[in-house]
């Protein structure tokens, strides 16, 4: 090569690097840094802020002075309000990153945008106890912001946002009316106390990785569907996942019918249900405690949750919440895996061949092969039959010497992983009160309902001669649909 080639070969390489740190590695820091200098409080992150406190000055004045408290956010009052995550979370957050969106110059005079006599203080505090205090002057004039400045004498921007959480002087509106003010995600060990039963204790089987301090307060998501529970009292067994979160949302769904006021006098010596969870990252356990039935009332309850102390009325139609059994979060599921797992079935069904294989994320279906027949329908069904073995749950387990001597086998499924490892196989024995069922290892169960019809309907779908398979309702499993009209 000639020494001009191996010039412009340098040449080449030199330009290509400029534009790697230039363009690749440079650009997102740059843009951070413009990011940062926009903000009124850069380096301030919303994990650090513990505390806010907002004052309206002008029309109709308040001070709400709040606090995050065992990992809740705690109106300051002489009555502590508990208020919601999701909306003081983000509106904290909001105020944490707010960027200045435009700059008034600095002939700026206070008394042009209403900062000689602010509107509203916003103070935010930090785990430092440092303090962050930013006044805002009048709406501009399209409504969607305020004048803003951090001070007398300091510059004077525009920011697009009107914070109507935190400006918002009915503290009502951000309560959280839910009785579980804690995120429900979090929560690792649950105790149960009821005049229906015996204690009842369910705990994480092994702690969470602590990840950090995370910049959201929602915590609805779940982001690990197969955490290991285990129950605890009154004697120690597997505990389903699924239904401890269905425990809890079902608790964090019941509907408020009013806060109570501080004087009502309220008798919880009777409680007649209490529920103590204990949360991730907070130093005391939340309670709730439900009491007597308020007279006259059907299905409306005192409660009274705690820290802080706040008294409620509750509306509770579900008796399983009040009367709860361990049953209701035993591991009862033959196998333990999820749908997207699966890599491969196989099955037989009433001498029926069925087999599929996932390419991708997509199913193929090699038996049966019948000419004419939707393929869409034999996949559909190849998913419900993948949920017939997730979803397959025993009621009892049978003494062996009680099990029918004629064993008559209806069917059986199969499922592997990607790896080929089967995942469970379910084979469907005669019915009962109910029907039999055996696993892989040839331990015999017996379940609630027979599913003898679906898997024969399936059938049918996969040999083309039964229905079309039904439309998912949004947002739900395969083989789940909502109900016709």
């Amino acid at each position: 090569m000639s020494r001009g080639n191996w010039v412009m070969l340098a040449m080449v390489a030199g330009l290509g690097g400029f534009y790697y740190w230039h363009d690749v590695v440079g650009k997102p820091a740059r843009e951070t840094a413009e990011t940062e200098s926009k903000r009124f409080f850069p380096g301030l992150k919303k994990p650090d802020v513990t505390g806010v406190k907002v004052e309206s000055l002008k029309t109709t004045p308040f001070v709400h002075d709040i606090a995050m408290e065992n990992g809740i956010w705690v109106l300051k009052n002489k009555e502590p309000v508990v208020l919601r995550s999701t909306s003081l979370g983000s509106a904290i957050k909001g105020a944490v990153e707010m960027q200045r969106a435009e700059d008034m110059g600095s002939d700026a005079k206070a008394a042009e945008f209403g900062l000689d006599k602010p509107s509203y203080r916003i103070t935010l505090r930090d785990k430092r106890g440092q303090q962050f205090a930013l006044l805002l002057g009048d709406k501009t004039p399209d409504d969607q912001g305020y004048y803003a400045s951090l001070g007398e004498g300091k510059a004077i921007s525009a920011i697009n946002s009107t914070l109507p959480e935190l400006l918002d002087g009915n503290v009502e509106n951000v309560r959280e009316t839910s009785p579980l003010s804690f995120e429900s995600s979090t929560a690792n060990k649950i105790q149960i106390e009821s005049n229906s039963g015996p204690p009842i204790e369910v705990a994480l089987a092994k702690p969470r990785e602590d990840s950090g301090d995370s910049e959201s307060d929602d915590g609805m998501e779940i982001t690990d569907l197969n955490e290991e529970w285990k129950v605890i009292k009154p004697e120690a067994a597997e505990a389903d996942g699924n239904k401890v979160r269905d425990l809890l949302f079902n608790w964090r769904n019941v509907k408020l019918g009013r806060f109570m006021k501080a004087d009502e006098k309220v008798d919880f010596g009777q409680t007649v249900v209490k529920l103590t969870v204990y949360v991730d990252r907070q130093s005391q356990p939340f309670t709730l405690e439900v009491g007597s039935a308020v007279p006259g009332k059907p299905g409306l309850y005192y409660a009274r949750r705690n820290p802080p102390s706040e008294k409620m009325v509750l509306e509770i139609k579900d008796l399983k919440l009040l009367e709860p059994k361990v049953t209701a979060v035993l591991q009862r599921h033959l196998y333990v895996f999820q749908p997207e797992d699966v890599g491969r079935l196989v099955a037989n069904i009433e001498g029926l061949t069925i087999e599929a294989k996932k390419s991708g994320e997509e199913w193929k279906v090699k038996a049966p092969k019948i000419k004419g027949v939707d393929e869409k329908d034999q996949i559909s069904a190849i998913n419900d039959l993948v949920w017939e073995v997730k979803n397959m749950e025993w009621s009892e387990k049978p003494d062996p010497a009680s099990l029918p001597k004629d064993w008559k086998e209806r069917g059986w499924i199969e499922v592997f992983g990607q790896d080929n490892k089967s995942l469970g196989k379910v084979n469907l024995g005669p019915p009962a009160v109910g029907a039999y069922v055996k696993d892989a290892k040839g331990t015999a169960y017996l379940i609630e309902k027979d599913p003898f019809q679906r898997w024969h309907d399936l059938k049918l779908r996969l040999e083309g001669k039964g229905p079309k398979a039904p439309t998912p309702a949004p947002g739900l499993p395969p083989g789940i649909t909502l109900p016709s009209h």
